[in-house]
């Protein structure tokens, strides 16, 4: 090696020549298709951390890469720049925020210059810049004017020591979360945006979002809260005015025994006046919590007021209640409370003895008691009057009906999504631009008087707001009086600032409102990056403030960000790394200690991008090897002399076979980085890449070419990641122009062509040997070398071939069309086994006829008790069905061993009805029949699919079809393909995306347009389930019939899709693909089939794993084959000691950890309250939705009664986990409330109800506070 690597040098050398050339400075005239790449701009609060190194990491790997692909691209970078923090440095440091503000903003611009960001810095600038905030009160005039801004009093949470309203989340205990000061209830006037005006568009077009996260769109459904009800009017006696509420349930109505208000409601107040009790009570109110969280955990109390109000149906009286559960800002302040029917009504009642009637009845088999709890399910009315024998929508009608046609009521679509408030009573914020006059009120400031400056040469006393102070701030005449009058002291909410800066960045020195014509041309964000965290307010009210910005004219489109890479966190024992975190947390030393590249490529590196992972320095050193291994590999090649042009006509196979791996790598990258965003195998695809090129032996000028090719493509490929080694390298290699203007190269498709095959070579079954043999070898040919094969021949000794199978040639098609059903056919599950597979297209044969055979072996059942209830009236029962099958091919031969299949459900017996009991125990049987037959559907396609790689060998199909929702399954299945048409001579392939756009008929243009030098061509169709639409059918079905035309196979269809429901598999074009094609259907692996998966693939990867480690790995992914895959990788080119056992893989692997259900539960049941918040936090931060895991939590909560089959350690801490608990009942009743909660049909915040329940459960008395944190991610 000529040179040491000295990252400093290299790295410094290359941002200096990015510099000089300007080289991401973004224009509108540039040649390409715009791509506006954006990282959501940080808070300079004075240093970067981790978490800010993997988001503009992550930001900037899509940028460079889409710069390679000739797009011209623009990624900004700004400042967030208002806020709190400043406020308290200034009080804490006795500094301006301004002054504290831009010097952190110096500073972190310089890590960020320093890390290699491919930035345009003459696009900067900060939120506090009266630049920006000028167009944002320009704005907020505007919407004044049109009546979208409104001033109304409000009852606030009001920290008297921090002289500042706080939102709900901010109060802890009733004391503010950062003086501890007891939070008063305080009624003040505030500034709202009526974001309600817009909800319905909000909701609908997430609908029409294919490039947001599903989890995203879901976060914000449940925010915005869609619901159909019903307002009702009751009269207040004697008060000649009327309280409206707001109900889902009309169909409860004569139910209703009380009405309950809020402690601020005009009626507390008057009942207040009169009754020194309930005064006392709305008092203690007001220094109360009104978080959702809290809400939904504390004791419902309230008091009797002397008011009532008129029944509008029955003209009964009703009591009105002042009750702390309702909150004055949600809906009208007063609730309807129909306590037979509602269980938080319902514990209410009970507690102050307050009728309970039942006016809804079971319509099945729900248990009913009201004396135990409410009935909340939908039911048939009673006790109704005329509405009697009604179901839940015929009532919802009829009542409605009745309401209105006496004008009590009415139908409403009603929101959960409240107005924005945007009232601040801080300092260090946009100026709110209004002016109070005693004699004209509120008037907005003139916009040529715009923008209203915020002093910045400030001193604290204390911590209330300067602005109150300066009267020179205060003092202004009005503008339409022009007497004295005096400045709104409000600021703006910050996240007004963080909602348009996007736009801004298209034109930042625009002096036009807001943005010039040159928004159009960037906006919408293509690709936005940013942390989980925001899911919900940040994007909300962005899309909010862009739908403004449409209706006054200033953007063409609908929405502000056309796909989005929400991350997972970076942890550090458990919690999101930030400053507080220290100097683990800040990166400066790595920078100094490692480069930016190693940093870079270790953040990269270490998990996904939508996963959370636990931060570890001992990942750089294995980046840092990485990076001196590949320079290394460059500085001795360069040192060798010129390289000679590539002679492909003279390369040996070890040639070949580097070259291979090349463009394999190319392609792998290429899909990686654009569709899968896996920017951690792109490193590992390097890695291994360029462990191929240090064990390639040079021996002539070919084999330098082949290298020398192969390290080029390795410097582009790795370069979004390692920009600045990659750049030092490309220049060394004798490249002249800039890595960053380069082109992504195009994939050698003859490169990829394998001259020999491998060939697995069975004998009665048992596999014997492998062959290689030479990709157009023909039978006879194949037959003589498998039979040479040494182990082959011993086990043929003596013996006499009757048949010989070369599977190659095997034309055989993925998905099940015909089967034979054999041995103890008259078990109870054959003929549900014939209706199901004959309901799913299948047809039944003789077994000589069959594609596959089910072999029935053995049935069992099985009944037990499980729990009993009601003073032995009712009993809880499992009750089991198993069935032993194996599967077998056309000649006989075993495809799938003997397997029980088994299904279990719990179900209650009544004592009083026996009848239905026994009917109940039929349709479970039925029902777990149903079940088993389902699974032996899927393992029949499972082993369909597995025989793939034999029919791909052979004939090529014209049509391939591969539906799944396993994606990496999916995925190498279409590889598989892809490699064997390539052998066929398919030398080109285009992908198509079926997405808004797309036309089907482009694909018969498609495939007219080769190109002239490629003579088969391979059409390869990423459609999603629900786009094979009519007009999809119509394409196929033509597709096929164009087929029967021609005698030549020119073009392959191959088509990717996720899991087709049954209609889709028994429709005309999928029966008109499989009658001509190939349709694989791969379905997701049983669990108990993980293990095997797994230590097949790591021997595919030459690795060596114990059974427990490998049983670890298959706990620790759950389910997640690419998960598995990436693991098993990771270990492959760490390189670690065979054969890999337990120790050493938890070792490798503990510090990226992923956390799953049954880790929780685990926590959970051993009292490990501390391991429970961290896991629910991972789970939450990584974006796993709320319903997955309480959907397993309650499932497994389920099965604890039932400890066979579990280790003895489990089972006895299971049994003394339900020791503790004593009523599973109530956990699951709770788990129902969550459930409602995250649907928003309750009030409260879902995920801490779950975390306070679990966290109970774990044995902890004293709930302790969430993190602010965790807070935030509400």
């Amino acid at each position: 090696m000529n040179a040491v690597y000295d990252p400093h040098k290299v790295e410094a050398d290359a941002q200096q020549f990015w510099h000089d050339n300007a080289s991401f400075r973004a224009t509108e005239s540039a040649d390409g298709e715009k791509f506006y790449c954006l990282a959501m701009f940080p808070y300079p609060s004075g240093r970067l951390h981790m978490g800010h190194v993997r988001c503009y990491t992550l930001g900037d790997v899509i940028n460079r890469y889409h710069r390679l692909k000739g797009f011209n691209v623009m990624q900004p970078m700004g400042w967030d720049a208002f806020g709190l923090p400043a406020e308290n440095a200034a009080i804490k440091n006795d500094i301006p925020p301004a002054v504290w503000t831009k010097d952190n903003i110096a500073y972190m611009r310089g890590q960020m210059q320093r890390l290699g960001f491919g930035i345009d810095w003459s696009r900067e600038f900060a939120t506090c810049d009266p630049e920006y905030y000028h167009w944002e009160q320009w704005l907020f005039v505007r919407l004044y004017e049109k009546g979208l801004v409104y001033r109304k009093n409000s009852v606030v949470n009001w920290d008297p020591v921090d002289q500042t309203v706080l939102a709900n989340e901010q109060v802890v205990d009733g004391r503010g979360w950062r003086s501890g000061a007891v939070v008063e209830r305080r009624e003040m006037a505030q500034w709202f945006l009526k974001i309600t005006a817009y909800a319905e568009e909000l909701l609908t077009e997430l609908d029409e979002m294919d490039g947001w996260p599903e989890s995203v769109k879901s976060m914000q459904r449940n925010w915005i809260g869609q619901s159909q009800g019903v307002e009702i009017d009751f009269e207040v006696q004697g008060a000649g005015e009327t309280l409206t509420v707001f109900t889902t349930r009309p169909d409860t109505l004569l139910g209703a025994t009380y009405v309950a208000v809020a402690a601020e409601h005009p009626l507390a107040q008057t009942a207040a006046a009169q009754d020194p009790g309930v005064a006392d009570f709305v008092a203690q109110c007001k220094q109360a919590t009104t978080a959702e969280a809290d809400m939904a955990t504390m004791e419902k109390a309230g008091v009797a007021t002397h008011l009532k109000v008129v029944h509008p149906l029955t003209g009964d009286l009703l009591p009105v209640w002042v009750a702390n559960f309702v909150l004055m800002e949600y809906g009208s302040g007063a609730v309807m409370s129909v306590p037979g029917h509602d269980q938080r009504d319902w514990e209410f009642a009970r507690k102050y003895d307050i009728p309970i009637v039942q006016v809804i009845e079971p319509t099945g088999d729900e248990a009913c008691d009201l004396q135990v709890e409410a009935f909340t399910e939908h039911g048939r009315l009673v006790n109704s009057g005329e509405f009697d024998g009604l179901l839940f929508d015929a009532a919802f009608d009829a009542i409605a009906d009745a309401l209105a046609k006496q004008e009590t009521g009415r139908r409403v679509t009603n929101y959960r999504l409240r107005d924005w408030g945007v009232s601040r009573q801080r300092y260090w914020g946009c100026p709110i631009p209004m002016i109070h006059c005693g004699d004209c009120g509120v008037v907005p400031v003139p916009e040529a008087d715009l923008p209203v400056v915020l002093p910045t040469d400030v001193k604290f006393e204390g911590v209330s707001s300067p602005l109150q102070k300066m009267q020179s701030f205060l003092d202004v005449n009005c503008p339409k009086c022009g007497a004295a009058a005096r400045r709104e002291t409000d600021t703006f909410d910050t996240f007004m600032e963080s909602s348009w800066y996007y736009a801004r960045f298209a034109s930042p020195d625009a002096n036009t409102p807001m943005v010039d014509e040159r928004v159009n041309y960037w906006a919408p964000v293509d690709h936005y990056v940013g942390g989980i965290e925001h899911a919900i307010l940040h994007l909300l009210y962005a899309r909010f403030f862009y739908k403004l910005m449409r209706d006054e004219g200033l953007v063409d489109s609908n929405e502000p960000f056309k796909r989005l890479l929400m991350l997972g966190m970076v942890l550090q024992n458990g919690k999101k790394m930030s400053k507080s975190a220290g100097d683990a947390g800040d990166p400066q030393k790595l920078l100094d200690k490692y480069g930016a590249d190693t940093v870079r490529t270790a953040m990269m590196f270490a998990a996904p991008p939508d996963q959370s992972f636990e931060w570890s320095e001992a990942g750089l050193e294995g980046a840092a090897r990485f990076i001196k291994k590949l320079y290394a590999l460059v500085e001795d090649h360069q040192a060798s002399g010129v390289v000679a042009a590539l002679d492909v006509a003279q390369l040996s196979d070890a040639a070949k076979d580097l070259r291979r791996k090349t463009f394999e790598t190319l392609m792998r990258a290429d899909d990686d980085y654009g569709r899968r965003l896996q920017f951690n195998t792109v490193v590992s695809s390097v890695m291994e890449l360029c462990n191929a090129i240090g064990k390639f032996e040079t021996t002539n000028a070919a084999d330098r070419a082949v290298v020398d090719e192969a390290l080029k493509h390795a410097v582009l490929i790795i370069s979004p990641i390692a920009p600045h080694v990659a750049h030092h390298l490309w220049h060394q290699m004798g490249e002249t122009g800039a890595l960053v203007a380069a082109s992504w190269p195009s994939v050698d498709e003859q490169a990829l062509t394998q001259s020999t095959v491998e060939i697995v070579v069975q004998v009665n079954g048992k596999v014997r040997g492998k062959i290689d043999v030479a990709a157009d070898a023909d039978k006879d040919d194949v037959l003589s070398l498998a039979k040479s094969a040494d182990n082959v021949a011993r086990h043929l000794e003596d013996k006499t071939i009757r048949k010989e199978i070369v599977l190659r040639s095997y034309n055989f098609s993925g998905a099940v069309d015909s089967y034979a059903l054999v041995g103890k056919t008259q078990l109870g599950v054959a003929q549900p086994l014939r209706t199901g597979l004959r309901q799913a297209g299948l047809q039944e044969v003789e077994a000589d006829q069959a594609e596959l055979i089910v072999e029935l072996l053995d049935q069992r059942r099985d009944r037990r008790s499980v729990s009993t209830a009601g003073r032995a009236r009712a009993a809880e029962y499992e009750s089991s069905y198993a069935v032993l099958y194996r599967l077998l091919d056309g000649q006989g031969q075993e495809l799938a061993p003997a397997n029980w299949v088994e299904r279990q459900r719990v179900f209650r017996v009544d004592s009083d009805n026996i009848v239905g009991s026994s009917e109940e125990q039929a349709l479970l049987e039925r029902e777990l029949m149903s079940d088993v037959v389902g699974q032996i559907i899927r393992a029949m396609d499972a082993v369909k699919a597995e025989q793939l790689a034999k029919q791909v060998a052979g004939q090529l199909a014209p049509i391939y079809l591969i539906s799944g929702e396993e994606q990496l399954l999916v995925d190498e299945a279409c590889d598989l393909i892809v490699a064997a048409a390539r052998q066929g001579g398919f030398t080109e392939r285009s992908v198509h995306h079926v997405e808004q756009g797309f036309r089907w008929h482009d694909l018969h243009h498609d495939a007219a347009s080769m190109s002239l030098f490629a003579e088969k061509k391979i059409l390869d169709v990423r459609v999603p389930p629900k786009k094979l639409d009519k007009e999809a059918s119509k394409a196929l079905r033509d597709w096929v019939e164009d087929l029967g035309k021609t005698a030549d196979l020119d073009h392959i269809l191959l088509m990717r899709t996720g899991r087709l429901d049954k209609n889709q598999r028994t429709s005309a074009w999928f029966k008109a693909l499989d009658k001509v094609g190939v349709v694989t259907v791969i379905w997701p692996l049983e669990p108990d089939r993980l293990p095997a998966w797994l230590g097949q693939r790591a021997r595919q990867l030459n690795l060596q794993i114990d059974n427990d480690a490998t049983q670890y790995l298959a706990d620790r992914v759950e389910g997640n084959l690419l998960a598995a895959a990436q693991e098993l990788e990771k270990l492959a080119i760490l390189d670690l000691p065979s054969p890999l056992t337990l120790e050493s893989v938890v070792a490798c692997l503990e510090d990226a950890s992923r956390y799953t259900s049954f880790d929780l539960m685990d926590a959970m049941m051993s009292a490990q309250p501390a391991r429970v918040v961290k896991i629910l936090s991972g789970l939450r931060e990584e974006g796993t939705a709320l319903f997955g895991i309480l959907g397993a939590f309650t499932a497994q909560m389920r099965r604890l009664s039932n400890t066979r089959g579990l280790p003895p350690a489990k089972a006895r801490l299971a049994q003394q986990f339900l020791a503790r608990i004593r009523d599973p009942g109530m956990v699951l009743a709770e788990c129902a409330i969550i459930d409602q909660q995250g649907k928003g049909q309750l009030p409260g915040d879902a995920w801490m109800s779950l975390e306070n329940l679990i966290l109970r459960l774990a044995g902890l008395k004293s709930m302790p506070l969430p993190s602010q944190d965790q807070r935030k991610l509400g």
